[in-house]
């Protein structure tokens, strides 16, 4: 590797890892990859780390296209390389943005056979099993994941969901939302969701008052929240009509 591309490479893998993937600076990482990349710098590795940006990229702007471009830099990459657990991840990855949730079960199960330590790869199997109807086998996952690392907030919401609307538990759901609140006041971690999913649970399960109070608490660290606004009023409507009966 050329030393001007391979301090670029650290460079970007450590915008990538420090700023959990900051919109910003993924897209100032990919103009410096372009950059270099005109200057005839231009490497397997830096088309590597190029497609991982592509895909989170097309993820967040809901753009297939970009998913697509990324997986097609991903082969270019690794043309006649030998693959590690982390490249199958990533193609896996890329699948499972495009809904080609077969495909990404063959490669995730190719990097745990590789890694089978890795928390998010179970994780990321789990959906693509419940996307396809075999929950038993996500659940199985979720419990892996969680093993594994039982902070992985993202195992937990996983798993609160699938208790809530796949075993028709919405309070045990509500346990796991509290554990992923707490998770997420020390993290960063988006919490609107988890008010969200979280009043959810408890209207589903016919607790409008505790429903009523944590949309109140949402609202009051989310003033104005569009979905946190609108469950309430759901709430409060079908509140209304019980009383009126």
């Amino acid at each position: 590797m050329h030393a001007a591309s391979f301090l670029l490479a650290l460079w970007v893998v450590e915008v990538i890892s420090d700023t959990a993937l900051d919109p910003g600076n993924l897209f100032k990482a990919l103009m410096v990859i372009l950059r270099f990349e005109n200057k005839g710098f231009k490497n397997n590795h830096l088309l590597k780390i190029k497609a991982c940006i592509f895909c989170e990229k097309g993820i967040k702007e809901k753009n297939l296209n970009l998913v697509k471009d990324a997986k097609n830099i991903h082969e270019e990459a690794l043309k006649g390389e030998c693959w590690d657990w982390l490249d199958h991840y990533n193609y896996a990855n890329m699948d499972l943005a495009l809904g080609n949730f077969k495909d990404a079960i063959n490669k995730y199960n190719k990097a745990l056979k590789i890694n089978p330590k890795d928390a998010k790869t179970w994780k990321n199997l789990a959906q693509c099993y419940y996307e396809i109807g075999k929950n038993k086998k996500a659940f199985s996952c979720l419990d892996q994941a969680l093993n594994i690392n039982p902070e992985l907030i993202e195992a937990i919401l996983t798993k609160a969901g699938m208790l809530r609307d796949v075993k028709k538990a919405p309070l045990n759901a509500v346990e796991l939302y509290d554990q992923a609140m707490n998770i997420a006041t020390q993290t960063g971690f988006d919490m609107s969701s988890i008010f969200y999913q979280k009043s959810l649970s408890f209207f589903q399960a016919d607790k409008t008052l505790d429903a009523i109070s944590t949309i109140q608490d949402g609202l009051i660290y989310f003033p104005g929240d569009f979905y946190l606004t609108n469950l309430k009023l759901s709430v409060l409507a079908q509140r209304w009509s019980t009383d009126t009966i």
